[in-house]
Parts: structure tokens; C-alpha cells; sequence
């Protein structure tokens, strides 16, 4: 990065290249903040003792993977409840945003360890709880996470014993990060460009 690129504009979210590169980045961040900063902290003083046991660094990868799909779709309802929110088809944003899940889905390796079929039931996951959103009103991005952080906790790589209570603060790490990602969406969003880029997929694929 030279420096120039300091100063520069984040780039605008304006079409589905733009939408996916902002959904696969806030995934990657959310899921990677909550699993690996949690494990961290939960680890204490021996953290970095922990870190280096190839055991453990495979266990937390591990379930980095396994929630990767709910924090695609905690990212990709929100993307989908903002747009909602500023006055799109409740039909357009959710299909536009489950093309960009799609496509950021088909992009990811297959992780080791994982069934060959990992993806494919990810991608019926997160589509199945996009198109579910349709049916009542945009969720508050804070709400989001309500649904789904119990299972998140479940598969965090502590022994049950030292995670049992902190659901609610693991609840309280992925609310505050999805609400960020929120913010930078607005930030960055250009709707017009991307409802039309919305528009244009819908045509091309009824073609």
C-alpha cells in the first residue's frame, strides 16, 4: 500500500464485485474476531503458550470454518435489513444479497477436515435465512445475532466447562461488530448504482 492509499475513499458499495468484497470481508473479520480474540482472552496468561500447540491452532481453525456460514448470514441479513431499511423491494435486496453469498461461498476453499458437502449445506443455510427475512419486517442489526449465537457459542474450541457462561458476552461481541459493519455499509453505499446492478441480474436471469 503506498501512501497515497491512506487517504483514498474506501471504495463504494455499487454493484455486486463492490457487495461481495464488503460482505466476505465483514465475515471474514466477524467470524475471525469472535473466535480468535475470544479463545485468546479465554486462555488468559497462558495464551500464547496455547497459540503455538498445533493441536489447539487446528481447533480453532476448525471452528472458524464451522461458523463461518452463520456469520455469512448474520452479514448478509444485515446488508440485506439496511437496504430494506432505506426504502428497497424487500425481494430485490434479499435476492441481491443472496447472489453475492452465493458467489462469496463458490470463492472459499474447501477446509480440511469438512465434508465435501460443507459448502453446498452452507449455501442452503444462508439462503434458507435470508429468504425467511422476507416474510415479516427488517430485523434492528442489533437483533440479528439473537438468532444464531447460541449455536456460534456451541462451537467455539474451549471445553464447555470454561465458555458455559458467556453466551451473553459472545452475544455482546457479535452485535457490536455487526452493528460496525452496519455502519460501514451506510458509509459506503451508493443504493441507486447497486439496486440498479440488483435490477440488471434479475433481467439477466430471467433471460
Amino acid at each position: 500500500m503506498g501512501l497515497l492509499d491512506l487517504f483514498r475513499r474506501p471504495a463504494e458499495i455499487r454493484d455486486g464485485a463492490s457487495l461481495d468484497v464488503f460482505i466476505g470481508e465483514q465475515t471474514a473479520f466477524l467470524v475471525q474476531k469472535s473466535t480468535w480474540e475470544y479463545s485468546r482472552a479465554r486462555s488468559g496468561v497462558l495464551w500464547q503458550k496455547l497459540f503455538h500447540e498445533e493441536a489447539f491452532k487446528t481447533a480453532v481453525q476448525a471452528s472458524t470454518w464451522a461458523n463461518y456460514p452463520l456469520a455469512l448470514a448474520f452479514v448478509g441479513e444485515m446488508a440485506a435489513a439496511t437496504l430494506r431499511g432505506r426504502g428497497l423491494d424487500p425481494a430485490l435486496a434479499v435476492s441481491g444479497v443472496a447472489a453475492s453469498c452465493r458467489r462469496i461461498i463458490a470463492s472459499q476453499p474447501q477446509p480440511a477436515g469438512f465434508e465435501p458437502t460443507f459448502w453446498a449445506e452452507a449455501e442452503r443455510f444462508v439462503s434458507g435465512r435470508l429468504n425467511r427475512t422476507m416474510v415479516a419486517p427488517p430485523k434492528a442489526v442489533k437483533d440479528i445475532p439473537l438468532d444464531g449465537h447460541q449455536l456460534f457459542h456451541e462451537r467455539l474450541p474451549m471445553h464447555p466447562d470454561l465458555t458455559k457462561h458467556d453466551k451473553l458476552l459472545l452475544q455482546s461481541t457479535l452485535r457490536v461488530h455487526l452493528c460496525r459493519a452496519h455502519e460501514v455499509m451506510l458509509e459506503r453505499l451508493n443504493q441507486a448504482a447497486l439496486a440498479q446492478a440488483f435490477e440488471a441480474e434479475v433481467e439477466g436471469a430471467a433471460r
